[in-house]
């Protein structure tokens, strides 16, 4: 729509269907990322001077579920709506806010769970992973070392990207006797205290 004064329903629902869907692919642990025009989109509102518009605009930013993180921060950096003045400014200061309170979390104590892990199939090995538990040697489920090297390589080997969980493995053992001995790394603990550490930038940019 050329001019969002005069079709606001439109983009109303254009934001909102985004910002759900925007959700839905971040719960199911895709990784989404804000599109540009999205941002755009919002400081474009600020200036309809239709102040119901902005408000039900910014309620859709606030309130995208699983995604309402992201599209506040990207909302937020944009120039046209870092530069919102008058009614419109307290909207963009309400995002502010809302967005200030999802930061404000101390940093993550260090813990062996890794709540998120899950190896389908594999009950034993996803409690374990979630556990308080170091190490743990998993076996009775193959049928030799070959098996056993498949299933290491295959959830804890070194081409797993995205993964829910850290850590290393080695089969050992022959035939029905084969094992694989899991120990958990800290790399997931480092990778939330980095993601903190991003987080309270952005807290103090805000």
């Amino acid at each position: 729509c050329a001019d969002l004064a005069a079709c606001p329903d439109a983009l109303r629902d254009a934001l909102r269907s985004f910002t759900h869907e925007y959700a839905r692919r971040v719960s199911a642990g895709a990784t989404a990322k804000v599109p540009a025009e999205t941002a755009s989109w919002f400081a474009r509102v600020l200036w309809t001077a239709d102040l119901a518009l902005v408000r039900q605009a910014a309620e859709a930013l606030m309130h995208a579920g699983a995604g309402s993180g992201a599209l506040m921060r990207a909302a937020l950096a944009h120039a046209g709506v870092q530069a919102a003045e008058g009614p419109n400014r307290r909207q963009v200061r309400a995002i502010a806010e809302a967005r200030a309170r999802q930061l404000r979390r101390p940093a993550p104590p260090f813990s062996w769970r890794q709540p998120n892990a899950n190896i389908p199939g594999h009950p034993a090995v996803t409690r374990f992973l979630r556990g308080d538990d170091e190490r743990f040697t998993y076996a009775g489920s193959f049928n030799g070392v070959a098996h056993a090297r498949n299933f290491a390589a295959k959830h804890f080997g070194p081409s797993i990207g995205g993964a829910t969980h850290s850590a290393r493995a080695e089969a050992g053992g022959r035939g029905q006797n084969a094992y694989v001995a899991i120990r958990k790394t800290k790399d997931t603990h480092r990778d939330a205290l980095r993601a903190h550490a991003e987080e309270q930038a952005e807290l103090r940019s805000i």
